[in-house]
């Protein structure tokens, strides 16, 4: 019952603050859609009150999992966390799956089935990621030592947000005051949507 008024309860957590734009990976698009559906058909019958969103995309819409998996989760216990320290991300990705046809390090590798590159044209530089395309493709590069390459540009990418990350969970009071803040000001600006929504449904008696 859950699952299924759940994008019910979205579409209300997102029309509530009048959200106009709302950053999803690709398997939420579905959810963000009927959200527009329902605000469409609310407004054709009490007028523009709610506003349609729209859903924001990065260059990366989905993100496989270390394992080769369409599916990044931590019930697969295939996904790299913010959290995760520089020993635990080197242990990931050194369990990465590579080509399985490569056997020896000079033999000419398939960049393309292997999610060590697949993550590298996420997280290494334009230029260093070509190389290590190329270098892969003339049996080149080791896959060991292509991994551990790629595991510090992971965590040299996550370090700000890790000691941002450290910095809150030494101070709990300060995370307790920005809750209390953010929870007064989305507060009352659902407040305001709901008074729009009950003038227009003629419910203004429950305001």
């Amino acid at each position: 019952m859950d699952f299924y008024g759940y994008p019910v309860s979205q579409a209300a957590d997102i029309t509530a603050f009048g959200a106009k734009l709302i950053p999803v990976g690709e398997d939420q698009l579905p959810l963000i859609e009927q959200c527009r559906e329902i605000v469409r058909k609310f407004n054709s019958i009490y007028g523009e009150v709610l506003v349609e969103p729209e859903a924001v995309l990065s260059s990366s819409k989905r993100i496989k999992g270390l394992d080769g998996n369409e599916k990044m989760g931590k019930s697969l216990g295939n996904a790299i966390y913010i959290s995760d320290s520089e020993e635990e991300i080197n242990r990931k990705v050194m369990s990465a799956v590579t080509d399985t046809n490569r056997i020896k390090k000079d033999d000419l590798g398939n960049p393309d089935v292997c999610m060590v590159y697949y993550y590298h044209k996420l997280f290494t530089e334009n230029e260093k990621c070509e190389n290590v395309c190329k270098e892969c493709k003339e049996g080149k590069r080791g896959c060991v030592a292509c991994k551990k390459e790629l595991a510090h540009n992971i965590s040299e990418f996550l370090k700000p947000m890790r000691e941002k990350r450290a910095y809150f969970e030494a101070r709990p009071e300060e995370v307790d005051k920005i809750l209390i803040e953010g929870t007064e000001k989305a507060r009352k600006k659902a407040k305001e949507t709901m008074e729009k929504v009950k003038k227009a449904m003629k419910l203004d008696y429950f305001i």
